[in-house]
């Protein structure tokens, strides 16, 4: 329970947008440090944190919507929503595999067109690994119109293997609205995944 050090990323909340950091999941490595995940104004972040708390180094890109990151075997896995080049606006799920020293390994398309609204919204993305069984859990809140959540299994090295629509993620609300749940997943012992959702 003894703080061994504290680090700060940036300004406050009214500093530059360069600067202005929000973290939002921080995932240990074997190897020692952490990767720092979140946002940076409207772009996703992630960075390497030595066990001193120095910062090692730093990535941006996609929309700032959602990431997830996972730490699988000596390589780093992150998901985040990015904007696709074309004519129509879209949001896709993207996955890079980094290795711990930040060189970027792989990078693939995990679902197309999660979000097509530029408009206020959120999107949901969740990592759940045990060993080599790796599960990558999608979803998107819009105000009127929400996207199920989506199951892909994935490899480390950035293969998808299978992906499953789970549309009764998306129910109504009391007054009658559709509403995207707040899931879950987690990875069994026997390696199959488990997704929950509160009714």
């Amino acid at each position: 329970g003894r703080l061994l050090w504290s680090k700060s990323f940036g300004s406050g909340l009214f500093g530059s947008a360069s600067t202005f950091r929000l973290a939002s999941s921080v995932v240990a490595l074997p190897s020692g440090g952490a990767i720092v995940a979140g946002q940076v104004a409207t772009e996703s972040w992630i960075a390497r944190v030595s066990d001193e708390g120095k910062l090692l180094w730093e990535q941006r890109f996609g929309v700032g919507q959602a990431i997830a990151v996972a730490s699988i075997n000596g390589v780093v896995l992150v998901a985040t929503m990015e904007v696709a080049r074309t004519d129509r606006y879209r949001e896709d799920l993207i996955m890079r595999v980094y290795s711990e020293d930040g060189v970027l390994k792989t990078r693939s398309t995990v679902r197309e067109g999660l979000n097509f609204s530029a408009s206020a919204h959120y999107g949901e993305i969740d990592f759940a690994h045990r060993g080599l069984d790796i599960y990558l859990l999608s979803g998107f809140e819009e105000f009127l119109d929400p996207v199920a959540f989506e199951l892909a299994k994935v490899t480390a090295p950035g293969r998808v293997e299978w992906r499953r629509q789970l549309p009764t993620t998306v129910g109504r609300d009391d007054k009658g609205r559709r509403r995207l749940c707040a899931a879950g997943v987690a990875v069994l012992a026997d390696g199959s995944a488990l997704v929950a959702c509160p009714s």
